[in-house]
């Protein structure tokens, strides 16, 4: 069994730990309660813990010298932090520590503690060489790098790889990547670390319903794979686990992340995928307050740009309607005024919006409004009315009947999503 160490100066919260947890199930026992830093560090060097579970704040030696110590002889012990609320700046700083998991104290449900021990255990299960969980079918090491190489290759499958190692067979959700990119402002990078990376935790956390897998490709991003439902129940879905994730990062780290998201509609080829998330991510240049960009929003103004060479899909007629369209969307246009500026007849340019881009001039026009309304909407400064002015409308009561019948939501109701995410203290 692995060896668990608690170190909390409350006696209470030290007793509830302790006996709370069934620690057989996640074939562990605890050897050794502490009520300070000093009283634990002097015990490690005794019992050599596999997993430390420790407050922050604690007399005699701090939460964060203990880790620093146990560091120092130990890269392979298990550390899961408890945190109050006014920590959560000190916390971050575990980040270099190799720290698996954070708890606060405050909110903490037994449910989710044991998720974190049961996370933990399987990164003692693969450090100690322990097989995988069953259904894994691949050492977890072997499955990064085949994500890693299947996005080198033009047939690498999303659905193999994931198939093979988290879904079951007749799975049948819609796999993406998600590419993040986070931004530590004035504070360094950490240094990659051999196992226990607290940014992959957090997002592990998020997505635990869901399969999910995730490398760490450089300092400062990650690709994630995972399913979701097709449609805007999915994407409702997935908005609102990457809020939180934002939030995670934000509330522990101190870092600020921005999402790209591949195509969310069949999509399987891994190289593709990964192209069409840092698209996504591209469009940040234009909505700097934002943080979650799909793909599928920006498909139009992908082809058109894709559209240059010799066997492009698209006319230079269409190519140059895109082009107004996307630089005037937030004025008044009609069929009738784009024909007669790009010297056409009404139902000439109609018919070719239909035969190249299979659809009709109003619903591609409502599109791209859509589409720019949702990322402003993610701006909680803006006001709802105010986007409906930005994307082209004159009547709120018509925006909102637009944009519900596209999304599902009201304006205000799709802007709430966002906004009780960043006020909201809670992570449930």
């Amino acid at each position: 069994m692995y060896s668990v160490m608690i170190v909390e100066d409350e006696l209470l919260t030290r007793m509830t730990l302790c006996n709370a947890v069934d620690w057989k199930k996640f074939n562990m026992t605890v050897v050794k309660e502490a009520a300070n830093g000093q009283e634990a560090w002097e015990a490690c060097q005794e019992l050599k813990p596999q997993l430390v579970v420790t407050d922050i704040r604690m007399p005699d030696m701090s939460g964060m010298e203990l880790i620093a110590k146990i560091r120092e002889q130990d890269e392979r012990c298990r550390v899961v932090i408890l945190t109050c609320v006014e920590e959560f700046d000190t916390a971050k700083e575990a980040i270099d520590l190799h720290v698996s998991a954070y708890i606060p104290k405050l909110t903490m449900k037994w449910s989710q503690l044991e998720e974190v021990i049961g996370r933990v255990q399987q990164e003692l299960d693969r450090i100690y060489g322990i097989a995988e969980l069953p259904g894994m079918g691949h050492n977890m090491q072997g499955f990064q790098h085949r994500l890693l190489e299947g996005m080198k290759q033009e047939n690498g499958s999303a659905f193999e790889l994931l198939k093979d190692n988290v879904i079951g067979k007749g799975m049948a959700q819609t796999c993406i990547m998600i590419l993040i990119k986070l931004n530590y402002g004035t504070t360094e990078a950490p240094a990659m670390p051999e196992s226990g990376d607290p940014v992959c935790n957090l997002m592990q956390d998020c997505f635990r319903k869901a399969p999910f897998v995730i490398e760490r490709k450089s300092m400062v991003e990650y690709i994630a794979v995972t399913v979701f439902e097709e449609g805007e129940n999915g994407r409702q879905e997935l908005i609102l686990k990457l809020q939180k994730m934002k939030k995670l990062f934000k509330m522990y780290l101190n870092i600020r992340a921005v999402f790209g998201v591949s195509s969310m509609k069949g999509e399987d080829r891994l190289a593709d995928m990964y192209k069409q998330a840092e698209r996504a991510f591209c469009e940040e240049f234009y909505y700097p307050k934002s943080s979650i960009f799909f793909f599928d929003d920006v498909k139009s103004w992908h082809l058109m740009e894709g559209a240059a060479g010799d066997d492009a899909p698209l006319s230079g007629i269409i190519r140059e309607a895109i082009h107004y369209i996307e630089n005037h969307y937030a004025s008044e246009i009609t069929l009738t005024g784009l024909a007669e500026r790009m010297k056409l007849s009404a139902g000439h340019l109609s018919s070719l919006f239909r035969n190249e881009l299979n659809t009709g001039f109003a619903k591609y026009l409502l599109d791209v409004r859509m589409r720019h309304a949702r990322q402003l909407l993610m701006d909680v400064s803006v006001y709802s009315y105010e986007v409906a002015e930005k994307v082209g409308f004159t009547d709120y009561s018509y925006f909102s009947r637009c944009f519900k019948k596209v999304t599902g939501l009201s304006p205000q109701q799709y802007k709430d999503m966002f906004c009780t995410l960043e006020g909201d203290d809670s992570l449930d």
